[in-house]
């Protein structure tokens, strides 16, 4: 009796490994200007995501090395090492690749409705306390931060945290992060330059 599941020979997954490199070798190569051009939605979308992109690796540049420090008092810090390495060492790497291919991006992006850096920097800068007690339930405090229930997943104990000292949130339950804008475009359903506005009405 004939075998019908026949494994596939060296000669078949080179077959496969040419048809594959033939494929991406005819892929389309689209600048940044012709991306937006097809996507032009993404305008709206890429500032917000270097601004979380950069909170992510602000984050994890400060914890690696204390992590590391706090590491040294135990036998087997070169495992511990390694496992930083292996997991938000190699997390961060990842962060910076995908800010950078976000960033290319920034040169073909005209300011929308002309709001200005400045104009953003003082939305940045709007109380998210203030953003949240009038926007979400009540709030915790606990210590120098204010928990809540996270508006960006249903939970039932409080997992997300804002920080008045940085004007930022982070949700432990589903890993959301941001600033004050980002946190106002979710809440009212705004994008980032509507989000800008009204923090600076």
């Amino acid at each position: 009796m004939n075998d019908i599941s026949r494994q596939p020979t060296d000669e078949t997954d080179t077959d496969i490994k040419d048809v594959e490199e033939a494929w991406r070798a005819n892929l389309v190569k689209y600048t940044p200007a012709e991306w937006l051009a097809i996507f032009p939605e993404a305008r709206e979308f890429i500032i917000p995501k270097l601004r979380e992109l950069e909170f992510q690796m602000r984050t994890l540049e400060e914890e690696i090395p204390k992590a590391l420090h706090g590491a040294k008092k135990f036998e087997d810090y070169w495992f511990i090492r390694e496992v930083i390495g292996a997991f938000q060492v190699t997390d961060l790497i990842q962060l910076k690749k995908e800010y950078y291919r976000l960033k290319r991006y920034l040169p073909q992006i005209k300011p929308m409705n002309q709001i200005s850096q400045e104009q953003i920097e003082r939305a940045r800068a709007y109380p998210i306390l203030e953003l949240a007690e009038a926007h979400m339930g009540e709030l915790k405090r606990s210590g120098r931060t204010y928990r809540a229930l996270c508006p960006y997943h249903d939970e039932r104990s409080p997992s997300f945290y804002l920080y008045p000292g940085t004007n930022t949130f982070h949700c432990f339950g589903c890993q959301k992060n941001g600033d004050v804008i980002s946190l106002t475009q979710h809440l009212l359903s705004m994008n980032f330059v509507e989000a800008v506005e009204h923090l600076t009405i």
